[in-house]
């Protein structure tokens, strides 16, 4: 099934409201919920799309969030990567091109524990450069990334 204007029908207005059920959403569009049911079930096994709950680390009592830029020795990406991906404190992880070849999110209770962990668990990592850590001020926008008609050329 190709990604048609249904689909993005369905996802602008997801992007914009919490899930609502099919019969909700088949309103809110204009369609019939069975076609909603049916074409939500393809974006997911399409891995179009996913449900998940999104969490607000500060109403968690995780008041330090930061991204972290780190540049690798460029043989030694992977290998990063992949030894990074293990560590609970980091909530996303991508390798990119540009001023660092690595980009995390991560969460912190407090500045004692991010301290530990650039000193105690980034220090070590063989492979790893340098790095660079960026506190997040509180968030005025969006929480995650949400796509929009916008980004579909609508």
């Amino acid at each position: 099934m190709g990604f048609d204007d249904v689909d993005k029908k369905i996802l602008s207005y997801l992007s914009n409201h919490d899930f609502p059920s099919a019969e909700v959403l088949a309103k809110k569009i204009g369609i019939n919920a069975n076609t909603v049911r049916r074409h939500l079930r393809q974006l997911k096994a399409d891995k179009i799309i996913r449900v998940a709950a999104v969490a607000d680390p500060i109403r968690m009592g995780v008041p330090l969030v930061v991204m972290i830029g780190i540049d690798t020795l460029h043989n030694r990406v992977g290998e990063v990567t992949q030894l990074l991906a293990k560590m609970p404190e980091i909530k996303w992880l991508t390798a990119m091109t540009g001023r660092y070849d690595v980009m995390l999110y991560a969460w912190f209770k407090s500045a004692e524990e991010l301290t530990d962990f650039l000193q105690k668990k980034l220090g070590p990592v063989e492979g790893i450069h340098d790095t660079e850590t960026f506190v997040c001020l509180p968030v005025k926008g969006s929480t995650t990334f949400w796509l929009t008609a916008k980004h579909f050329g609508d």
